[in-house]
This record gives C-alpha cells, structure tokens and sequence, in this order.
C-alpha cells in the first residue's frame, strides 16, 4: 500500500456581500494573487474587509513585507500542524512568517498562521483587534492612545505585553491560551499589561495554561502576570521555582481573582488583604508533573498541556469544568487547526485497482486528537 500523509486546510470565513479572497504565497513558482501581505494590502484591486489567505509555506519577508493596514481586513493561514505524530516530526504545514507580523488598523482579524517573531502594533488608538489561533513568541499590543477591544485567544505565546502612553484600557480578552515563558528581567513578565489603575477597565484573563520559569537556577525573575482591575479566573498558572510574586497586584487594586490552579499559596500572590477577599483559588502546590499529561519539560508541545485525570485543574473552574486553556466554552485547539471541522490524518492508496475500482481509505479526526 502506498501510504500519503494529508492536511485538512479549511477554514470557515464570514464575508461580507462583495468580499474577495486573496491568495498570499511567498513562493513566486505558486502562481499567488500576491507574494506579501503589504503588497496585498497596497493594491488597488483589494478592499477593506477582504480576506488574504496565507497559504502554507515559509514567508520570508522582512516585518515590512507584513505589515495588515487595511481596516476591517481578516488573515487567514492554515494552522501549524496536522500529522498525528506532531512533536516527532520536524516540519508542518504552516504559514510561517520569519519576522514579525505588523498590525496598523483597527477592525482587524488574524487567525491560523505561525510567527517566528512576533504580532507587534502601533498606532493612536487601536480597536477591535483579534489575534485567534496563532502560534509566536509574543503579542506586543502599543497604541499611543486607548486600547480598546484587543482579544488575543486560543493562542501559543511566550509572553502578552500591553502597553500605551495614555495607559487606558477597555476590554481586553486574554482567553485560552497557552502561554510558556522564560524570563528574568522586569517588563518580560508572561502577561504584562502597562496600564493606569484607574483607566483599566473590563478585562479578562480566563482559561489560560501559564507556566513561567527561570533561565537559570537562582534567578530572579518577576511575577508572571501584572495586571490592574481585571477579572483572573479559571487559569493554571504555575511557576516551577521560587517567583517573588504569582500575580502582582503592585500598589493597585481591582483584580477579581477566583478558582485559578497556582503553583504557590495565597501569600505569595500580592497583597494579603487583597488574596484574603478571594478565597476560591486552588492553593494547591500545583506543579507541572502533577497538572499534565506529559512528563517531557526540555522541549514542550501543546499536547504537553493537556489535564492528568486527577489533576487539580480537574473540574476545578468556576462553572464546574476545567481550569486552563482546555477548559471553558471555547477550549484550545492543538495545532491551530480550524474551529469546528475535522481534519483528514490519513490516506491510504492501493499501488493497483483492484476489478478496476481504487479503495481509498480515509482517517479523520476532530481538532484535540
């Protein structure tokens, strides 16, 4: 039997009445509509509101070769990943861009590709800004003005950083991600968010996997997530040595903070009168051997993540479910495979018909499997 490897690439897009598709392929032997995004994005054959399709490949350009200034614009890639064996192989069928992916419009949607920088932002006020399905090393969220309506979600990151020089913040969405960060300097904290404690507002940090170590044995390093007024909740967040703080509420207050897993007890979380007034969290020791399924910590997968039966994220959540980027209505997809469609693993093909009829077998699954 000759034996072929697929990948499901679909994905789902809401258009509106005249939106056009655009493919986008590094590769010029690929007959593209364009080789870059900014090339797409400069084009007077394409409209605010469109769609451009990354296609799987590497995409080689610089971070001016990526930049999305098109209002209301949605960018599309296939996810990362589809073989059953990921984290054995040594290459997906991503849309992988090697610099970092550049946002300078509001309204804008990017979803299923993977980064070997980074999603970066500038600009006076940035709005309505969704980051779905990605797979980078950060998020770096800068506006000179308000941040207002940033959801980044369903995410593999090594840290979220927000920052803008007014420091007001309004609904921001930190929701299932998983977020595995090594650091030891102030400001590279696995979420940070650079805000004004009484400009922040409506912001929700749930059902996110948080595991934050040092470089090195001994090392300081800060709390891992720093945050004013916002709801933390449903989150695993372990740090496997000896943090200063879990979450540091600095001189600020707000944080409602309620049925997270964490590595340390409630001292260690900020202030004590503040930890007090929330006494749903899970202050269990929690380390990564005892939360996951996995045992592998030299090189992580996003299988790795996934809940031990008898792990204390286990049904551990405030609505009764799981705690961490697995749980909640909108769980991680491993992969950033698309939402709500199985994918083909496997195909099998006969090398000859047999009374002139081909067999082909398929095997499909659904994303987490």
């Amino acid at each position: 039997m000759k034996k072929l490897f697929l990948l499901a690439a679909a994905a789902t897009f809401a258009f509106a009445a005249n939106a056009k598709v655009w493919r986008i392929n590094y590769d010029e032997n690929a007959n593209a509509d364009f080789k870059t995004i900014t090339a797409a994005c400069a084009s007077g054959r394409v409209a605010d509101t469109d769609t451009l399709y990354c296609e799987a490949g590497n995409h080689y350009g610089s971070e001016d070769d990526n930049v999305i200034s098109r209002k209301g614009m949605k960018v599309f890639g296939p996810g990362w990943g589809f073989e059953p064996n990921y984290g054995n192989t040594a290459t997906f069928a991503d849309a992988c861009f090697s610099s970092n992916v550049r946002i300078s419009a509001n309204n804008v949607l990017i979803s299923g590709v993977s980064c070997n920088a980074g999603f970066t932002t500038g600009g006076s006020i940035l709005r309505n800004l969704t980051i779905d399905r990605c797979k980078a090393l950060n998020v770096w969220i800068y506006a000179k003005d308000t941040l207002n309506g940033v959801t980044v979600k369903n995410c593999y990151l090594e840290k979220i950083y927000m920052y803008s020089i007014s420091r007001e913040f309004k609904n921001i969405y930190i929701l299932n991600n998983i977020i595995v960060s090594r650091s030891r300097y102030d400001y590279n904290q696995a979420v940070y968010f650079d805000t004004n404690k009484d400009i922040a507002s409506n912001i929700n940090i749930t059902h996110n996997t948080i595991v934050y170590s040092p470089y090195n044995s001994g090392d300081w390093y800060p709390a891992p997530v720093t945050v004013y007024n916002a709801l933390i909740q449903d989150n695993i967040i372990i740090s496997p040595s000896n943090p200063t703080k879990i979450i540091d509420f600095g001189t600020g207050r707000g944080n409602i903070i309620r049925k997270n897993v964490l590595s340390m007890d409630g001292t260690e979380i900020g202030n004590a009168d503040v930890v007090a007034n929330f006494p749903d969290n899970h202050f269990v020791g929690a380390t990564e051997a005892g939360t996951f399924t996995c045992t592998q910590s030299t090189y992580r997968f996003e299988q790795y993540f996934q809940l031990k039966d008898n792990s204390p994220a286990k049904n551990a959540a405030y609505d009764g479910g799981d705690c961490g980027a697995f749980g909640g209505s909108n769980p991680y997809i491993i992969c950033g495979r698309p939402q709500g469609i199985p994918y083909i693993t496997d195909v099998e093909v006969p090398a000859q018909p047999t009374n002139n009829q081909l067999t082909v077998t398929f095997k499909v699954a659904n994303q987490n499997e």
